[in-house]
């Protein structure tokens, strides 16, 4: 048998397959290739000179990129050693130097951090308290106790290592209160190692998450309430995370030079991720949206858009989101 006639037989097999057991699109959907990030630094510019919690900062950066898998996370060992061949003598680094450096690593992207401010303070809390309460003469007293507030306050950018442009920047604050009965802030002030890595951890968090918004998908697959896209964990999504379904309407034409320079977009659902799988999800569509449209005999009426394969999806705000679903649970 001849290789054509081979592979003739096998592409009509394989059409056969997909006619008899059903189109699956985790089954055949690929897997797109990561950018690729390094971490150039993460230094300390608050007040706390701890060397122990200093250290910890860029561990804990590149931890959480690590867990988001949505990059491929260039390991430290040999962004260091880029570091000491381009930084060596500097007193700091530039964003020109870190593109420098993201060059020689062969990365996509940079990213530096900075912890601005670690702060502590106290303020004062009334507490009733009922005294003498099995006697006549009951009375009420005012106890005060502390509330003693810990925050540190970080800012992560990411750069483009091929033009040097910022692609993301974003300040985060971790906080902690807690109750004290007294605290002198000269006596009681103490470096908490322990409490400045974990608020900052759960800053760092917060703002990788953010990097993933912007992420677009493409709706794979639609039934019922239900819509599949060509993205899963392998691409960082999540149970919970939003996503809006775009429409591209019209082109927007540059009146000079007639090209299109942009796509009217109408958003036109959300989709609630529900369940993730190695590169697809599926999630539940809500807030679809309606328009007006004219019917046979000219007379307007409102019907609800259609969600269709080959939609475009746009990962959104985690507090937008988070609203927008309160908003729909409200209805």
């Amino acid at each position: 048998m001849n290789l054509n006639l081979r592979h003739l037989l096998s592409l009509k097999l394989a059409v056969l397959s997909l006619a008899v057991f059903g189109f699956s699109p985790s089954a055949v959907a690929q897997e797109r290739p990561k950018e690729r990030i390094g971490v150039v630094a993460f230094e300390n510019n608050s007040q706390v000179s701890d060397s122990a919690f200093s250290r910890g900062l860029v561990d804990i950066l590149s931890y959480e990129l690590l867990k988001s898998k949505k990059y491929e996370l260039v390991e430290q060992a040999q962004m260091n050693k880029v570091i000491e061949q381009v930084a060596q003598g500097m007193a700091g680094i530039t964003d020109d130097v870190a593109a420098e450096m993201g060059k020689i690593a062969g990365v996509d992207y940079v990213v530096m951090g900075k912890v601005l401010e670690v702060s502590e303070e106290a303020r004062e809390t009334s507490t009733s308290l009922l005294s003498n309460a099995l006697s006549k003469n009951s009375s009420r007293n005012t106890a005060s106790s502390l509330t003693r507030k810990t925050s540190v306050l970080i800012n992560i950018k990411m750069l483009d290592v091929k033009n040097g442009k910022i692609a993301f920047i974003e300040q985060a604050e971790g906080v902690e209160s807690s109750t004290v009965s007294s605290w002198d802030p000269v006596r009681d002030r103490y470096v908490n190692t322990a409490l400045y890595s974990k608020l900052t951890r759960e800053a760092i968090a917060r703002v990788v998450r953010k990097m993933g918004i912007g992420t677009e998908a493409t709706v794979v697959q639609v039934k019922d309430n239900m819509a599949m896209i060509d993205m899963g964990s392998n691409d960082g999504v999540i149970k919970g995370q939003r996503y809006m379904v775009i429409r591209e309407d019209d082109p927007i034409v540059h009146p000079i030079t007639g090209e299109t320079v942009a796509v009217e977009e109408t958003v036109i659902a959300y989709i609630v991720i529900e369940t993730v799988a190695a590169s697809t999800s599926t999630g539940k569509i809500a807030n679809v949206q309606k328009e007006k449209v004219v019917n046979d005999r000219g007379k307007k009426k409102n019907e609800r858009l259609e969600i269709v394969p080959g939609m475009s999806v746009r990962q959104i705000d985690e507090t937008e989101g988070r609203s927008m679903w309160e908003k729909m649970t409200k209805k």
